[in-house]
């Protein structure tokens, strides 16, 4: 079952309310949407999993409880302050930003 609407897009900046969450839980200190900064860029992680509700599941834990190890020994801080409206409409924007194709 597809959560998102499937499709390729480039990478783009977060819309409003998006921006807005990410900022205030930090996330663009460590992520960007199309180049690695500390943690993988948005796109690489849209393109590493796929487009479905396991993956909604799986990021809202990696978010909600952070880790390592997926993208290299840097460890993830835990956000638990994000609520589950907002990391739904991020892990949403997230899975849009797939690399251009060549």
């Amino acid at each position: 079952m597809c959560l998102l609407q499937s499709g390729v897009a480039q990478a783009s900046e977060p819309t409003m309310p998006v921006q807005y969450i990410l900022q205030q839980h930090r996330c663009m200190a460590c992520h960007a949407p199309n180049k690695k900064v500390i943690g993988p860029s948005f796109q690489a992680i849209s393109a590493k999993y796929p487009n479905d509700i396991n993956t909604v599941k799986y990021l809202s834990a990696r978010i909600k409880n952070g880790g390592s190890g997926v993208w290299g020994v840097v460890a993830m801080p835990a956000i638990r302050s994000i609520g589950d409206a907002d990391l739904l409409e991020v892990i949403t924007w997230i899975m849009t930003q797939q690399p251009a194709k060549q």
